[in-house]
């Protein structure tokens, strides 16, 4: 596998280093663009980082690391300065008897559970809401992006004043929710909903259009859309629409937790929260790629991640509350599930609640 990389044009160290660099990006929800920006590297040359076709000097690595807001010791070896810590221990017992060994192993554990328990009890940055706007009308187009940019917690990610590249920015930028007319050149906002969820398009799509009336937007929540506007809107009342449709699914979340026994405070509910929120955004589709993100996100390692979790359903399981035992279909008597089946049971119960 490493030889026909090198063949390829890709060293694998450097390919490592990529694929961290790409899900720390998209970890902190920014483009390819948005991170070149603050990196100050054209989109060109990311691409080829990420794909570990290009070297990097150590300036552009260094604005590269604060762009991300990771450590160098994450993108360089996949862990933080507290593993780091760990592997130097590691090779010092190597000299040590089996005895000194074992006392010294246990320090570090103790050590890295001391250090974890020590983070910041903050509740975890979602980010503003990222919001595609498709509107042919320029005057609507710039009111909406100037009202996205100036209200707290939203954001535009893009903008489209035709079907095609309304659906083509669909598709690329995953957004949160999508600002959509009906009424567009190329193709109809409707044609354009119908092609994108035939897809398997996640985005929440609010239509916002003057083809208002019963049978249109029936036709469009038929189509695939999450809620529908009359023009002219209030953009008051569209925050508040845009924050309930984006928020539902973590509110989901934390209720069917909290019904089971979860304990709010514990480090592994947030964690928890986030990797539910990673997979059902349909971004990932492996539980070790949702933990590497929360790792990264959360200045953690992917070993922490999975043992708060662990934790968490521990405490759940010895609560033994009925939703739980609906959940999973365990006794007391029974063992624990493991993290992946109690989180993807979880997620499924989000959709369809108990």
């Amino acid at each position: 596998m490493r030889q026909e990389m090198r063949e390829n044009g890709v060293d694998p160290a450097a390919a490592a280093v990529g694929a961290r660099i790409r899900m720390a990006r998209k970890g902190r929800r920014m483009t390819a663009e948005q991170l070149a920006e603050a990196a100050d590297i054209s989109t060109q040359f990311l691409a080829k980082v990420e794909k570990g076709q290009q070297s990097m000097t150590v300036g552009k690595f260094s604005k590269l690391v604060k762009a991300l807001g990771v450590t160098s010791d994450y993108l360089l070896f996949g862990r933080d300065e507290m593993v780091g810590c760990a592997a130097l221990a590691a090779e010092y017992m190597a000299g040590l008897n089996v005895v000194e060994r074992d006392m010294l192993s246990q320090v570090v554990i103790r050590l890295q559970e001391m250090l974890e328990a020590m983070r910041p009890e903050e509740e975890h940055y979602m980010g503003p809401i990222r919001v595609l706007v498709v509107e042919d009308d320029p005057t609507q187009r710039w009111l909406l992006l100037d009202f996205l940019e100036n209200t707290e917690g939203l954001e535009p990610c893009g903008q489209a004043a035709d079907g095609l590249t309304g659906l083509e920015l669909a598709r690329r930028e995953e957004a949160d929710l999508i600002l959509l007319d009906l009424i567009l050149p190329g193709i109809s906002g409707m044609e354009l909903l119908r092609r994108y969820r035939r897809e398997g398009g996640r985005s929440k799509i609010l239509v916002v259009t003057r083809a208002a009336g019963p049978a249109v937007s029936a036709a469009a929540l038929s189509a695939g859309a999450d809620f529908f506007l009359a023009k002219p809107v209030l953009f008051q009342e569209l925050a508040e629409d845009i924050r309930s449709l984006c928020g539902d699914r973590r509110q989901q979340f934390e209720t069917l937790l909290q019904q089971m026994g979860a304990k709010p405070k514990c480090l592994g509910y947030r964690q928890a929260i986030r990797a539910l929120e990673i997979l059902g955004s349909g971004r990932v589709e492996l539980m070790k790629e949702a933990y590497l993100q929360v790792a990264s996100e959360s200045r953690s390692t992917y070993a922490c991640v999975e043992k708060n979790i662990r934790s968490l359903i521990r405490q759940i399981h010895q609560t033994g509350s009925k939703p739980y035992r609906k959940l999973t279909g365990c006794s007391e008597t029974d063992r624990p599930p493991a993290n992946g089946d109690f989180l993807r049971a979880l997620l499924a119960s989000a959709k369809f609640p108990l």
